[in-house]
């Protein structure tokens, strides 16, 4: 339905010679007349569309007449059939302030994709906004359109389709003008300056066109009346001949590409062409991003020796991981050396890829990591299929599928003894079909290997050596390991053995120990201990004191050889009294010691040990 937004709507059409009669009107009504004459049939038809009485116009289902619509519609046909999209092929809004006095004046038009040369058409008037109804239909006309007009309203631009490369063929594309017309003459031109017998529908490029831009006129009933002329667009650039295939498209990309007639090549960005660089880009790559290890897929040099008569081939391998599926992607040739610039870039082109090859082309031939031994994990590694593509996959004994192994990874059983075994993966690209690869098989499944039990000896305390035992396991079989406290590493420990700190107090310590045999692989065991306990000192002995005990001489104590890294407090006692302030490791006799006996009591700490405390013999009394 026609909008009800109080704006001109217009449709593109072309321009038509109308003449044509008012629709009667009724005897309350004022007289309303439509003509249309054509203004233009270059590029469809044109009309100017004018008439007059348009005041009073009738009431729509959406209210009082907002102006009107004129549209060009086929002759006869239902103004009921006719809406917003379509039953006409061209239609213009005129609002009421842009009748002036009652007077029309508009132009409509049609493309000609819309037109058909025989064809009779009818300009139709009718009240804005909404749909025509009997109602709102206000004037209806013919539309006079001569012979030669008829001709030329169909006329489209003629395309250019196919590359602008020596040595391949282009073509005239007259589009739905060639569907009324059968009879054309065609003329090619080189930079504007005709080719001699260049008059046909296609148009072979040779050497002379290098470099030069084509366009073509297309002429329908040449030399008649009706006879009319439409010139195409200019192509690119006339280039080199250059081709790209597809030498396999699985796991990967493999080019082939040939260039002929790469004679008189511009200077590179270096100086004087040394031959070209061939490269495989992103089609959305500026030539500027594009350097000898960026900004591209592969690169290959083809130096000026190996040319023939300006010929040449080579090919470029790309890995399945630079790829991507929906991916659109170009050959970049340049002449070396140096990184491409505008100047040096000899051709463009794309690589034209099918759907099956580009899910191929990502697609990574599956491999299977691990030992193929009873209890052994295998994992299919597809490397960058995994980022590319959904997969699925499916693992076999000689062969056959094995029921519910279809995750990357399997546990063999004892139903695989003796058997081969492949992996088949299945990858699905987004919006692509599915492609399927195998695996090698792997050598028939062993025997389950012995794998020993890890157990750790030693006391849990600090100070203490543990020392962890890998158990029995296959012979060659050699061990890494790595202690750890509550779950994490210890740094730098990573043998055998551990002699428990004061870190470790109260910590649970447990070993990681990884077997390594050519049967088994890499296995990992661990065991653990009791939450370690407090260290005992080992080396305690009882003090003495030494000096003559009486008052104001100095007593001395002497602590002997104890263990390292113990610390060391006093307390002087008098008869069995803490003496007050007496904790040093001498003690100034007084003469409140007098007559008394005399003792000291060490105390021994070492972070992460049980404290310790020894008491001297007493003196004899001080005198």
């Amino acid at each position: 339905m026609f909008r009800t937004a109080r704006r001109i709507v217009t449709t593109s059409v072309v321009a038509l010679m109308l003449v044509g009669t008012a629709t009667a009107a009724s005897a309350d009504e004022p007289v309303r007349t439509v003509a249309a004459s054509v203004t233009s049939v270059e590029s469809g038809l044109t009309l100017s569309v004018t008439g007059a009485g348009y005041t009073d116009l009738p009431a729509t289902s959406f209210g009082p007449g907002a102006g009107v619509y004129a549209a060009i519609i086929p002759d006869g046909a239902d103004p009921s059939t006719v809406t917003g999209s379509s039953g006409h092929i061209g239609v213009t809004y005129v609002r009421l302030s842009q009748l002036v006095d009652g007077a029309l004046a508009t132009s409509v038009s049609a493309l000609p994709a819309d037109l058909t040369r025989d064809a009779e058409y009818d300009i139709l008037v009718w009240t804005a906004h909404g749909n025509p109804t009997p109602e709102t239909v206000l004037a209806r006309a013919d539309i006079t359109i001569t012979a030669p007009q008829r001709a030329a309203m169909i006329a489209t631009t003629p395309t250019i389709t196919g590359t602008a490369q020596v040595g391949r063929t282009v073509t005239a594309d007259t589009a739905t003008w060639g569907a009324q017309v059968e009879d054309f003459e065609y003329q090619w031109f080189a930079d504007d300056e005709k080719i001699d017998g260049a008059t046909s529908k296609t148009f072979a490029i040779t050497k002379s066109q290098l470099g030069k831009t084509l366009t073509v006129t297309a002429t329908a009933e040449a030399g008649t009346a009706t006879e009319v002329s439409r010139g195409s667009a200019s192509s690119a650039p006339v280039e080199r001949k250059t081709t790209v295939r597809v030498v396999s498209a699985t796991s990967g990309l493999t080019l082939a590409v040939t260039g002929q007639d790469y004679t008189n090549l511009p200077n590179s960005q270096t100086g004087p062409a040394a031959g070209v660089y061939v490269a495989v880009v992103d089609s959305d790559t500026a030539i500027a991003d594009i350097t000898g290890g960026a900004g591209h897929h592969g690169v290959a040099y083809v130096p000026n020796a190996s040319f023939s008569d300006g010929d040449f081939v080579t090919s470029l391998a790309i890995p399945a991981s630079e790829l991507e599926a929906d991916g659109d992607y170009d050959i970049l040739v340049w002449t070396a050396h140096g990184n491409p610039i505008a100047s040096s870039v000899v051709t463009r082109i794309p690589v034209n890829l099918t759907n099956a090859q580009r899910t191929t082309m990502v697609s990574v031939t599956p491999t299977i990591t691990g030992l193929a031994k009873v209890g052994a994990k295998l994992t299919a590694s597809v490397g960058s299929w995994a980022d590319k593509a959904e997969l699925t996959y499916q693992w076999l004994a000689d062969g056959t599928p094995i029921d519910g192994a279809t995750s990357s990874t399997y546990t063999l059983t004892d139903a695989e003894l003796g058997k081969a075994i492949t992996v088949t993966v299945a990858g699905t690209p987004s919006g692509l079909a599915a492609t399927t690869l195998s695996s090698p098989a792997t050598s028939p499944v062993a025997a389950a290997s012995t794998v020993g039990a890890v157990s750790i000896s030693g006391t849990a305390a600090v100070g203490k050596k543990l020392t962890a035992k890998p158990g029995t396991w296959d012979d060659g079989t050699t061990f890494t390991y790595q202690w750890l406290r509550s779950g994490t590493p210890i740094a730098g420990k990573t043998a055998s053995t551990y002699t428990l700190t004061a870190a470790d107090r109260g910590k649970v310590i447990s070993v990681k120990v990884t077997a390594v045999n050519e049967t088994t692989g890499n296995a990992v065991v661990t065991a653990k201990t009791a939450a370690v306990k407090y260290g005992t000192i080992a080396k305690a002995p009882t003090p003495k004191i030494s000096g003559t005990v009486k008052v104001g001489k100095t007593l001395t104590v002497k602590k002997g050889t104890w263990d390292s890294g113990v610390t060391f407090t006093y307390q002087w006692y008098r008869s069995g009294k803490k003496i007050s302030g007496a904790t040093k490791s001498t003690y100034k006799l007084v003469k409140a010691d007098k007559g008394k006996t005399i003792k000291v009591k060490v105390k021994a700490k070492k972070a992460g040990y049980t404290t310790v405390t020894k008491t001297s013999k007493a003196t004899a009394k001080v005198k």
